[in-house]
């Protein structure tokens, strides 16, 4: 597995977070419907408690999943890109929308900058 590009083991690590975010909150919402149905007189299998207790479940797996994927990337120029974008994947706190994608550009711009100088320093080794 070491053969992988840090390209694709950030992608690996973007990939299985955003699966623990999309299962746990799948799994919220169909404990709240179970909530509803409940509240209705139905029948449901899964409470909001159970449904909270497994999204947790679930995401710890994915999250540690995907953090063993960030520790795999040998280049750290891609670490402000990706803290960029899991500031932007986590629900707005401040302003809305306008500091997300100030934080992706300065996160990409800090990636592209880190990425060039290490190129740049390697290269001058090889002359």
């Amino acid at each position: 597995m070491d053969k992988l590009s840090d390209g694709k083991k950030s992608c690996f690590g973007f990939i299985f977070l955003g699966i623990a975010i999309f299962i746990s909150v799948l799994t919220i919402f169909s404990g709240g419907i179970g909530l509803i149905i409940s509240s209705f007189g139905g029948d449901s299998w899964l409470s909001l408690r159970s449904g909270t207790i497994l999204a947790v479940g679930i995401f710890s797996f994915f999250f540690v999943i995907s953090i063993y994927w960030f520790i795999k990337i040998k280049n750290y120029a891609w670490l402000p890109m990706i803290f960029s974008t899991l500031y932007a994947v986590l629900p707005d706190i401040i302003l809305g929308p306008e500091d997300d994608i100030g934080a992706l550009v300065l996160g990409i711009f800090l990636s592209g900058a880190m990425s060039w100088r290490q190129n740049r320093k390697a290269k001058l080794l090889i002359e």
